[in-house]
């Protein structure tokens, strides 16, 4: 899952300096910082999801962005694929007299390379920064899964522009989830049809959310804990009861978006997948190979996830000699704790399901399990830097995946900070079922 796995790309890192506005009277950018603000600022512009988990400054995204979501429609998504190509067409016309560092240029041209081949598909989904999948409506970071927690924790509300700012991206969730949809169906046209496992599971996460009532859903109660902090700031006793007059207006409109807006719109992704439009031919094969061009496709996302030219074929190797290796160590170890019978799979499974090395599965167990996390995460930083010079100015926080989210995410993910520092870091652990881990 990548829910916010944005990798600030090295180029957008960079042309944030040169877009972010020094001061009145700087000496003019030269040719390719100019270049390079100019592209950090359309991208941002194009992304105000990326802008918002950047904590960037409006003047380097291109004007005000806290009211907007990314565009989802056919129409914005053909048109990021487009900037891709020509941005690299760009690159490619600058010279050494530009005043590029060479290496920085070099990051540029790989990563600029690699998206611009992503963008030749005409199915799934594409974005400059991210990458491409092959299905729109998946179980991992579809619209549905990654906007209630983007509003949740990168949404921040400390006043009435705030509050209004979120009820215009709540807005826009219902029509990024219908435009997800839209596309789904014209790639189900092609012939893009998600594996089976794949279509079942997300209708049973689209079922669990829209059977929800409104006053329990992410993006209601997160803007509800947001405005009543708000409310308990205020020392004033008149002041405050202002400030709560208006949160139960904002919180009114909320309800009514979410229930008139939002969970229809989860409940027509779910109708779409269930009908025969989007199962007919649906196989049970996760690979892409039966895809149009479906090689191709998993060459370029291959590219853009490595950063290499390896083929297919050599990171399978090496995903096998790395296995074999580890099957390897785990041999050793497993044989040390007495278990000697058996594969080295049957082995750890034996191992794991050993009541000994298990959290119960329960609440308890669970807030143990992130206690024991964070505190291994503290012995790491005591000692990081023995290892490395520079340290990280971000905090770090360990945090459960969202329960709306877990069905369909892996066991664990990492979530990278705001550049402003606005956001830590957060690494998030799948705690759906704890007798499984």
């Amino acid at each position: 899952m990548k829910p916010w796995a944005w990798a600030l790309a090295l180029g957008l890192g960079l042309g944030l300096g040169a877009a972010g506005c020094g001061p009145r009277g700087a000496a003019p950018l030269g040719a390719f910082e100019g270049r390079l603000a100019d592209w950090s600022r359309e991208i941002l512009a194009d992304s105000p999801e990326t802008a918002t988990l950047s904590g960037v400054s409006e003047d380097a995204a291109g004007g005000p962005y806290q009211d907007r979501l990314d565009d989802r429609s056919a129409i914005a998504l053909e048109a990021r694929r487009s900037a891709a190509v020509r941005r690299l067409a760009e690159l490619r016309a600058l010279d050494a007299q530009t005043g590029a560092d060479g290496r920085t240029f070099a990051v540029l041209s790989a990563q600029f390379e690699a998206a611009a081949a992503g963008a030749r598909f005409a199915y799934g989904d594409f974005h400059p920064l991210t990458g491409v999948r092959p299905y729109v409506l998946n179980q991992l970071d579809s619209a549905f899964i990654t906007l209630p927690a983007f509003l949740d924790e990168r949404h921040a509300v400390a006043g009435a522009a705030d509050a209004e700012a979120y009820l215009a991206r709540l807005e826009a969730a219902a029509a990024a989830i219908d435009a997800e949809t839209a596309r789904a169906r014209a790639d189900a046209e092609r012939g893009v049809r998600p594996p089976v496992f794949v279509i079942d599971t997300v209708i049973a996460m689209l079922d669990r959310i829209a059977s929800a009532r409104s006053t329990e859903q992410v993006y209601f109660t997160s803007l509800r804990r947001k405005l009543t902090a708000l409310a308990e700031a205020e020392a004033d006793p008149a002041r405050r009861q202002q400030i709560e007059r208006a949160n139960a207006q904002y919180l009114g409109r909320a309800e009514q978006i979410v229930r008139e807006r939002i969970i229809p719109a989860h409940q027509r992704a779910a109708a779409f997948l269930r009908s025969e439009r989007a199962r007919v031919d649906a196989e049970e094969a996760p690979g892409v190979a039966r895809l149009p061009d479906g090689e191709e496709f998993y060459a370029a996302a291959l590219r853009i996830e490595t950063t290499t030219d390896l083929t297919p074929a050599q990171i399978h190797r090496i995903g096998l000699d790395r296995v074999a290796a580890l099957n390897n160590a785990l041999d050793i170890a497993l044989r040390r704790v007495g278990l000697t019978e058996g594969s080295v799979g049957a082995r750890l499974s034996q191992l794991t399901a050993d009541p000994r090395h298990a959290y119960p599965d329960t609440d308890e167990g669970r807030a143990q399990l992130i206690a024991d996390v964070e505190a291994r995460v503290t012995r790491v930083m005591e000692r990081a830097p023995q290892w490395f010079g520079r340290m990280p100015r971000a905090p770090l926080e360990v945090r459960r995946v969202p329960t709306f989210a877990e069905a369909g995410a892996p066991g664990a993910y990492y979530n990278p900070p705001a550049l402003d520092g606005s956001a830590p870091g957060i690494y998030y652990i799948n705690l759906r079922n704890l007798s499984r881990k």
